[in-house]
């Protein structure tokens, strides 16, 4: 057995999200130990345990593991268990516990969470659903999306449209807004980044150049000439880059060994529109910081006005906050960053958004 006492493999310093660990969660699940006001936790099968976990399996331990607090982190041992502790897959006796980390406790995981992973997590339902059966797969989307951040694999998403929105989504949750997201789509001139659309080179080289420490962003169905040769670069520890992969189908993720993220159809959705509404609305007073909140009368606007897909709540939400908070045309067009022309033009096609109310 090895032993790692309190830290984790140079991988997992490269996860990203790396703010405060705050609480446990069973994986696939939502069930949930928080860790404030607690500075050992106990975790095994016994009635004793802070937290208690039922393993069909019958691999776990009474007392399997414990979780102490030691200053701002949190680190934890085995407790000389039968079957012993799995970090990440890798048997070890203890190991400082960082925001996505897999703990595997007999047959049971417990997954290691912070409030950005939360918010990536929260994000990646909005995409998925909430539904119990979808739980699983967010949290296979969460593992998945922490893989390809240490560059283990590349993150491939699947689905019928959007899905370099969707990728710049993800990488703004798991990377953060500052770093840089380049696509790379050589049937499209280079060009700069803007509000509507990703940096674009035609050159898988000068893409990876102008993704450091960000993300790259390819469609298996459109590869650049110099491909292999990128993806030969990604895996120099040189190079820190998140490669994502968008297609239609999932034949990439066999390729590249790599669980996709499939996005279901948004027609299968329906009874959930109104929930994605509400998040995005909360999002765009949040990123344009509003002092309105977004109301019902705002979420029924823009199921009746701008729902088609995704991309469409997201844009409409935006707008909505903006000409709110701005209260001309001309002014939630600078906010956006997009030509009062075009937005005059967007609104032109809608009834008149709602008036503010409390």
């Amino acid at each position: 057995m090895v032993t790692v006492k309190t830290t984790t493999d140079v991988g997992a310093t490269q996860w990203a999200i790396d703010d405060a660990v705050v609480r446990l969660r069973i994986w696939g699940a939502d069930e949930i130990l928080e860790l404030e006001g607690h500075q050992e936790v106990v975790i095994g099968t016994d009635a004793t345990c802070t937290m208690r976990i039922t393993d069909s399996s019958g691999r776990a331990s009474r007392r399997h593991a414990t979780a102490t607090r030691e200053g701002h982190s949190w680190t934890i041992r085995d407790l000389g268990s039968k079957n012993g502790l799995r970090i990440d897959g890798a048997q070890i006796e203890a190991t400082k516990l960082v925001p996505g980390m897999e703990i595997g406790l007999g047959g049971i995981t417990i997954v290691v969470e912070s409030t950005r992973s939360i918010e990536l997590r929260s994000y990646l339902m909005r995409l998925l659903g909430w539904s119990g059966e979808r739980t699983a797969a967010v949290d296979l989307a969460m593992r998945a999306i922490r893989m390809a951040a240490m560059r283990r694999a590349p993150l491939v998403i699947s689905g019928p449209d959007h899905l370099v929105d969707i990728a710049h989504g993800i990488h703004e949750r798991a990377l953060g807004s500052s770093k840089p997201f380049v696509q790379c789509d050589p049937r499209r001139n280079r060009a700069e980044g803007t509000v509507r659309s990703a940096m674009n080179f035609d050159l898988g080289a000068q893409a990876l150049r102008a993704a450091q420490g960000g993300t790259l962003c390819v469609w298996s169905h459109r590869l650049p000439a110099d491909f292999l040769a990128v993806r030969t670069a990604i895996d120099d520890p040189q190079h820190r880059v998140m490669l994502v992969m968008c297609t239609h189908g999932v034949i990439e993720s066999q390729r590249f060994a790599a669980v996709p993220v499939v996005i279901p159809p948004f027609s299968h959705r329906k009874n959930e529109v109104g929930r994605i509404v509400s998040e995005y609305g909360a999002d765009a007073v949040a990123s344009l910081k509003s002092d309105a909140p977004f109301t019902s009368y705002d979420r029924d606007w823009v199921l009746e006005q701008s729902a088609a897909s995704l991309k469409d709540i997201e844009k409409g939400t935006l707008r909505l906050v903006a000409l709110r908070k701005h209260g001309t045309v001309v002014r939630a067009a600078q906010a956006l960053r997009m030509s009062h022309v075009a937005l005059y033009q967007w609104l032109s096609r809608r009834r008149p958004p709602p008036r503010s109310r409390s």
